[in-house]
Order: C-alpha cells, then structure tokens, then sequence
C-alpha cells in the first residue's frame, strides 16, 4: 500500500482513509487508530477489488486538532492479511483544516499568519556541518526556527525528503513546495 491517503475532514470529526488495493489483499483488513500510541478505536473493512480504490472513513469524536503551536498526530495501523501473512502498515496524520479565503488564510477556523523562511536550492539552503543524521538534521533546524517564531518553510525549487516532511508534522511547522518552470535559463 504505498498510496495510503488520510484525508481529514475536520469540521466533520471524521478522516477519510484511500488506498489502491493491492492484488494480494482479497479478504477483510482490520484497521486501528493510535493516539500517543493508545488505540483508541478500531474496525475491520473489505477491500475493493485489486487495483481499485479501498476507501473509508473514521468518526474521530472529540480529536486534538493539529497545529503548529500544538502538533498531535493519530496514526492509523492497517493490519491486512495478505496471502497467508500479516503485514501492518502505519501511517501517521494530523486532524487540521486550512482555509484560504479572498483576504484572509485560516488554520482550524481561525485566523492564520504565516512566518516563513526559506530553503531549497544551494543559495538558500543550510548545510549539515554537525554530519547529523538527515531526520534530526531536519529536526533541529526546525526547533530553531519555531523558537524564532516560524511557522512555514518555503523550499525553493526542491522538495525536501521524507524525513523533513515527518520532521515539519511531528514538530509542527508547515512546509511550502515552490516548484519552478522547466525551460528557460533554469532548465538545466
């Protein structure tokens, strides 16, 4: 399953979980959804057919929303049977709604600033002169940033790697892809 999306419906209480079904899952899975590694609730779902999409939903009563000041990820945990074997899958998210209206940007139906920096191409990026390990390369540049009062990294005509991204969720920062035109002087 490596195109698990997490959808969440926020004024909703609810995520909406989609999958392409894998040719080896025929038979119901059961799901469970972690908060601080507590589950807190958990079903079972039949699959689509392989090859379609497998969709469903979770009502998330009473959730702790995700937000830059307070970054509280669920994690969802699939358990199919796939051909005999178990294989669980995790996928972490957080319950959040952005909103962007005429004038105004809204994150969990209020009133949102951002205070961004940016990063990306070797202008503006930063290197890692400690040699830290990517994930906590990406953690402790973050930390700083929020101490500093930061909320958005801009990556300049790059996307950052897994790591950032799950540095930026746990931490709580948000992380704006800028991707440039193909041709012209920068299509080298």
């Amino acid at each position: 399953m490596q195109d698990i999306f997490i959808q969440p419906f926020f004024d909703e209480s609810r995520a909406q979980v989609s999958f392409t079904t894998p040719k080896n899952i025929t038979s119901p899975f059961t799901w469970e959804l972690l908060s601080n590694g507590c589950a807190l609730m958990q079903g079972e779902q039949t699959p689509a057919s392989p090859g379609r999409p497998t969709c469903f939903s979770i009502q998330i009563d009473d959730f702790i929303p995700w937000h830059v000041d307070t970054p509280h990820l669920y994690t969802l945990r699939i358990s199919p049977s796939e051909e005999g074997s178990a294989q669980t899958i995790e996928q972490p998210f957080g319950m959040c709604k952005l909103e962007v209206t005429s004038d105004s940007l809204y994150l969990n139906n209020q009133p949102f600033y951002v205070k961004g920096y940016i990063r990306g191409r070797e202008a503006h990026d930063h290197p890692n002169f400690k040699n830290l390990p990517e994930a906590e390369f990406y953690a402790e540049n973050i930390r700083q940033a929020k101490e500093h009062g930061f909320n958005l990294i801009r990556f300049h005509s790059r996307v950052p790697s897994e790591e950032c991204m799950r540095a930026a969720d746990e931490l709580g920062i948000f992380i704006h892809v800028e991707m440039r035109k193909y041709f012209g002087k920068y299509q080298k």
